[in-house]
């Protein structure tokens, strides 16, 4: 089964937008004058703090607060220390690279805040860890490469008014604020369209809960990376047996190593947000296409092999339809009587049934009339 997350409950986001308010400081600086670029910033700030509070954004809403703060502690500074007023700081020989310094103390302050949100923001959303980590992680990438850039021009500023450079180039300084205008809107851009594809996959990705061991929901991660890494989580998985005329209906098809197995007619993972009895309902009624479904709970039990970690919902019902498979995989179906089961695995050296099923059969035999 495959359930869509809504927009509201994908808490990830662009986190390079938490930094607009700077970026534009520099960028209207580069034309204007600080003046214009602090109050262009601190508009565009505002309205970035409105816009995600209505979109329940909440790492991006902390980190865009931080930056607010940020700018306005080093608006407070550079008016006490800055040698000449806002207005006419022009004259002053530092001019062209002052927004760039200012840019430059804000990024490596919000650099190494990163843990602190981290560790706090997981704490207080753990359904949304992964997003929180993929938030965080892409946010650090672009630090990294604003602060290069912004290194990068401060150096040559300070070589080319140091003498050690000359270059040919007229307006030199203009130049330089043109090509960091320039660096600026294409990480800008490069950002946007990276968040864009990994949104657009999003919507065709499969979300499964992370469970403890008492199936309380704790988490949820994307199916493709749900099993990868050593540290594996636990996912619940639904399990469904249908009993016909005292027999256990069952069908061969091939397991995860590839070889041939008897194995139950439902066996999926649950998606994130699902009941656990109606998606194994949904499921069966996919799989065999029953009008009637009444299941009754045999039990759970925690099944862990080299791959995965599971939760398993051990389900059974009882039915008088005829039972024909939709499922294209398998390769046999039938119907087993308890004397048969025995019998045929006393008697092959080979499985002929995986291993959680021999611990599911058990469980039938307590709790149903499968004897």
């Amino acid at each position: 089964m495959f359930r869509r997350l809504k927009r509201r409950e994908l808490e990830f986001q662009n986190p390079i937008r938490s930094l607009y308010p700077i970026l534009l400081l520099v960028m209207v600086e580069t034309f204007s004058n600080l003046t214009m670029g602090y109050i262009v910033a601190f508009l565009a700030g505002a309205l970035l703090l409105f816009f995600n509070s209505l979109r329940l954004s909440r790492s991006l809403y902390m980190l865009l607060c931080e930056q607010m703060l940020l700018l306005l502690l080093t608006f407070v500074l550079v008016q006490f220390f800055y040698p000449t007023s806002l207005q006419n700081y022009k004259e002053h020989y530092i001019y062209s690279i002052i927004s760039d310094l200012i840019a430059m103390t804000v990024l490596s302050l919000s650099l190494f805040s990163v843990p602190f949100f981290d560790r706090w923001l997981s704490k207080n959303n753990p359904k949304n860890i992964p997003y929180i980590k993929t938030n965080l992680g892409e946010y650090k990438q672009t630090l990294h490469l604003l602060l290069f850039i912004f290194i990068l021009r401060i150096a040559l500023f300070c070589l080319y008014h140091k003498g050690w450079f000359t270059f040919n180039s007229y307006h030199y300084e203009v130049r330089l604020q043109l090509i960091t205008f320039v660096a600026i809107v294409v990480v800008m851009v490069y950002e946007e369209l990276k968040v864009w594809t990994y949104r657009k996959m999003l919507d065709t990705e499969r979300f499964l809960p992370i469970v403890n061991t008492d199936g309380k929901v704790i988490g949820r991660e994307a199916y493709s990376v749900a099993f990868e890494g050593p540290n594996r989580h636990i996912h619940p998985l639904v399990r469904v047996y249908v009993l016909q005329e005292g027999c256990l209906y069952m069908q061969r098809k091939k397991d995860v190593h590839g070889n041939l197995v008897w194995d139950t007619v439902v066996s999926d993972y649950l998606c994130y947000g699902d009941d656990v009895t109606t998606s194994a309902e949904q499921l069966l009624k996919q799989q065999l296409s029953l009008s009637d479904v009444k299941l009754t709970l045999v039990g759970k039990y925690l099944y862990e092999d080299e791959k995965e970690k599971q939760l398993v919902f051990v389900f059974c019902t009882k039915t008088d339809e005829r039972l024909v498979s939709n499922n294209k995989e398998v390769l046999s179906e039938q119907l087993w009587s308890n004397e048969q089961i025995v019998q045929i695995q006393e008697s092959y050296a080979f499985e002929v049934f995986p291993p959680y099923v021999k611990k599911e059969l058990k469980m039938l035999r307590m709790l149903t009339d499968f004897k």
